[in-house]
């Protein structure tokens, strides 16, 4: 569960992660992955990063682009004056 955010937001996302993989990320790529999402090595991950992870782990197409702006809304935080991202360390709790 993600630290901080709202019970329906960890409910929404718990329940997505088990309709939306049939196996598990074995957690030792985890940080791989989400270290390859965050491209420009600033310790967040945008909409667009998070977009590119899961095409990355064959997942784009289950979760709409409205999904995961809701996503990273309700688990982000705003960076840069406007846009809102994931910590590094909450989007490994995601995937």
């Amino acid at each position: 569960m993600i630290k901080n955010a709202n019970p329906p937001t960890n409910s929404m996302i718990v329940i997505w992660r088990i309709h939306s993989y049939t196996q598990c990320i074995p957690s030792r790529f985890r940080k791989e992955i989400v270290n390859a999402a965050d491209k420009d090595k600033k310790g967040y991950v945008t909409t667009e990063e998070f977009e590119s992870i899961l095409r990355n782990i064959g997942a784009d197409g289950r979760i709409t682009r409205e999904e995961i702006d809701t996503i990273v809304k309700e688990a982000g935080e705003e960076k840069d004056g406007s846009t809102t991202a994931i910590s590094v360390d909450r989007m490994m709790l995601l995937i």
